[in-house]
Formats: C-alpha cells, structure tokens, sequence
C-alpha cells in the first residue's frame, strides 16, 4: 500500500513538474509572438509619424495638388484606428490601402519639381522605404513566431494543458496585397 502512495506521489510530482514546463514553454511562446507584434506596431507608428512630416512637406509646396494627399490621409487615419483598436484584419486591409495611396502621392510628386528636388522630401521618403521594410521583416517575424505559437497550442501534450489553462490564439497579419513584395516601394521612392 505504501509503496503504491508513493508511486502516485512520485507520478504526481512528475505530471505537475511536466506541466509547469510545458506551460513556461507556451508562456514564452506566447511572450515572443506578442512582443514580435508589438515590434510590427512599434514601426506602424513610425511610419504614421513620418507620414505626417511628409504631407507637412508635401502641403507646404504650392505646386503640389492637395487633392493627391487626401486618399493618402484618409488612409493614414484608417491604418492609425484599426491599430490602436488591436483590429488585425481591418489594419491589415488599411495598411494595404496605405501602401497604395503612398504609391500614388510619391508618383504625383514627380509632376511637382521642386517638390521631387526638395532634400527634406527626400529625407521622408527614402526614411518611409526603411520603415516599410522593416514592417515586412517584424511582420514576417510575428507571422513565425504566431504560426508556432499556435502550432503548438494543437499538438499533444500542450493542447490538454491548453485545456486547462487559457492561451489565446494569434491572428496571423496579412501581407500588404498579394504578391507585392517589400521592396516593391523602393523603385518608386529613389
């Protein structure tokens, strides 16, 4: 009888203990998949602050047409909302937008010269292309770090300690448009 007690307790001990490791593990799966998102967010809000010191820039030239900067606005304040809300697949959507309408306010600065020749301009932008970037490289290390987050939380033994304790699912954040690669900015922003 004794012997039995002790088996139990030694099994139990053993049980708990794996236990706790696989819940350090998820946690700092967990940990690694939010602070990669935080990054992603971190450089979204780079990129908004930049956005503004280039409309300043691009408003301050009286050649440039303002009617090219309101889509771009319009869509920095879509990215901007979704992103503080935590709406991954409305930043998602935005951020896309966004991208689109950079595109088009840097191509409609071309028909402004003395905006395309204005140093500051071009400080914004070539700091927009880094930005840009370096959102694909911190949304592409979220992406991973998400995917084996959640890989995880389904395989056997961790999904019956995901029974018992709750670890959210992370969304997985979608490319800026389809088979647009990061760079793509670059040729239009040199």
């Amino acid at each position: 009888m004794v012997f039995f007690l002790l088996l139990l307790l030694v099994l139990s001990t053993l049980t708990i203990g794996y236990g706790a490791i696989l819940h350090r593990g998820l946690t700092r799966l967990e940990r690694d998949a939010t602070a990669a998102r935080d990054r992603v967010g971190a450089a979204l809000g780079e990129r908004h602050d930049e956005l503004s010191g280039l409309i300043e820039i691009c408003q301050a030239q009286e050649a440039f047409d303002p009617r090219a900067l309101a889509p771009l606005v319009l869509a920095r304040n879509d990215e901007s909302r979704a992103r503080r809300a935590g709406n991954l697949m409305a930043l998602g959507r935005a951020d896309a937008l966004l991208r689109k309408e950079l595109v088009h306010a840097v191509s409609a600065s071309d028909d402004c010269k003395p905006l395309a020749s204005d140093p500051s301009f071009r400080h914004k932008v070539a700091r927009i292309v880094r930005l840009e970037q370096q959102i694909a490289r911190e949304r592409a290390d979220y992406n991973g770090a998400a995917a084996l987050y959640n890989e995880r939380l389904g395989q056997f033994p961790d999904n019956v300690l995901v029974g018992l304790v709750r670890f959210p699912q992370h969304r997985l954040l979608a490319s800026a448009e389809v088979g647009e690669k990061p760079g793509d900015l670059r040729t239009l922003f040199v």
